[in-house]
């Protein structure tokens, strides 16, 4: 016979905590993806390319906008931190790809890709959550850039 205190006691906060900060982090990487589109897309239409097709993978956008940055599309494409970018990518495969491994004693929980197991607190995720959003909000900006030039151009 088991008594209640051998029944598993995890706070079950932890889980949703967590949960509410990977979709914060999804919601802010796929904004910042969309954004990294339209601009390479405007960059493109600008620069009249015959070949206007955007890259379909995150990496593949941040290759294409790093040789972006060397036309004369629009000179604010040279705000966003590339290398960040791929850094919270990364992040991004494996929050999504990983197992919320909770120890249902503790609460204590880990990130299980494949065999390897990582910690990634809840406060990492939502630091980077909040990193994304300031980057969405920066690549809107640049969205914006090119509908104004857009309009001096029709002067």
């Amino acid at each position: 016979m088991h008594s209640e205190d051998d029944i598993p006691s995890a706070d079950p906060q932890i889980r949703l905590e967590y949960e509410a900060a990977l979709g914060r982090f999804v919601l802010a990487h796929n904004e910042v993806d969309y954004y990294l589109g339209q601009i390479i897309g405007l960059s493109l239409d600008r620069l009249s390319e015959t070949n206007t097709d955007i890259a379909q993978t995150f990496a593949g956008r941040l290759a294409q906008l790093a040789i972006l940055r060397h036309s004369n599309a629009c000179p604010e494409l040279s705000k966003p931190n590339l290398a960040r970018l791929a850094q919270l990518n990364a992040s991004r495969n494996r929050l999504a790809h990983g197992h919320f491994d909770q120890n249902p004693f503790d609460g204590t929980y880990k990130l299980v890709e494949k065999a390897r197991e990582r910690d990634f607190p809840i406060a990492v995720i939502a630091a980077e959550a909040a990193e994304l959003a300031g980057i969405a909000e920066t690549l809107r900006d640049i969205k914006f850039w090119f509908m104004l030039a857009d309009l001096d151009d029709l002067d």
